[in-house]
């Protein structure tokens, strides 16, 4: 049995002492992003817009599956070792409205987490319940 309290410095701490650290993918190329978002806003009303966009869409796409693939490997870790897993339940619509947190909250993936736990969870006969925390 273990209880999982979900952060942004460290993604997730769990009761027996595990920590996860926060991968922040989307830091990771932000630079990237911002060379390739520039040269395609050069790049309107000409021919290599489209390309430049592909370049754009290939960037999004690597930190999205960078953020899922660690996202599941994490999940799967967490319900193969414990029969039990209670976690934070948060509100996560209502976080994101905070303008200072909302990317860093976004790139912690933390609703995709708790849905992922719940349904490996009933994929493997496990059992996660919720912890409201006041």
């Amino acid at each position: 049995m273990v209880g999982v309290d979900v952060g942004i410095k460290d993604l997730t701490i769990c009761s027996d002492g595990i920590k996860v650290n926060n991968p922040r993918t989307t830091n990771k190329y932000a630079k990237k992003l911002a060379k390739a978002s520039r040269q395609l806003a050069n790049k309107k009303g000409s021919n290599n817009f489209n390309t430049q966009k592909f370049v754009v869409a290939n960037i999004h796409e690597r930190i999205a599956n960078s953020r899922k693939d660690f996202t599941h490997k994490m999940t799967s870790k967490l319900v193969n070792e414990n029969q039990v897993i209670g976690i934070e339940l948060l509100k996560v619509k209502n976080m994101v409205k905070n303008r200072t947190l909302s990317k860093h909250i976004h790139d912690a993936n933390f609703g995709e987490i708790v849905r992922q736990l719940e349904y490996k969870a009933n994929w493997y006969g496990r059992t996660v319940f919720g912890l409201c925390i006041q």
